[in-house]
């Protein structure tokens, strides 16, 4: 899935892309994407007759070449794994016993991560957390 995201950044950017292979679907879905950014909707309404009627890789250059350059793509961030998911256990366990609100957690949060998160293991025998 990171090929596709990458093609997209690379529409917008100009840098190139190991396009290794497309297919219609492919480019039908990139015209998806695409069409959300309104800059660029006279340029895709444009190109759309030549969709079906040329091969993949070469709408694909004809995309590279008719949209403006931007910074980054719109509507396009990368999603990264929130941390605090791994210790939700632990933490809801912390909360509990401590009875502190978020904010407070938030607050001694810096406290928890030298003591009870370098130390997984032990403060979950000391709560009485399976494993």
């Amino acid at each position: 899935m990171s090929e596709f995201y990458d093609r997209i950044n690379s529409v917008y950017t100009k840098r190139k892309v190991p396009v290794i292979s497309l297919e219609t679907i492919d480019i039908i879905t990139l015209n998806k994407w695409l069409s959300y950014d309104r800059d660029n909707v006279q340029v895709l309404r444009s190109l759309l007759d030549y969709m079906f009627y040329v091969e993949p890789l070469h709408y694909y250059y004809l995309l590279f070449f008719n949209i403006g350059h931007k910074g980054r793509p719109p509507f396009l961030t990368k999603i990264e794994k929130d941390k605090t998911k791994e210790n939700t256990v632990l933490v809801d366990k912390i909360l509990y016993v401590t009875g502190w609100s978020n904010a407070e957690f938030k607050k001694y949060e810096p406290l928890l991560e030298a003591t009870v998160f370098s130390n997984k293991k032990y403060w979950k025998e000391q709560l009485g957390i399976g494993k």
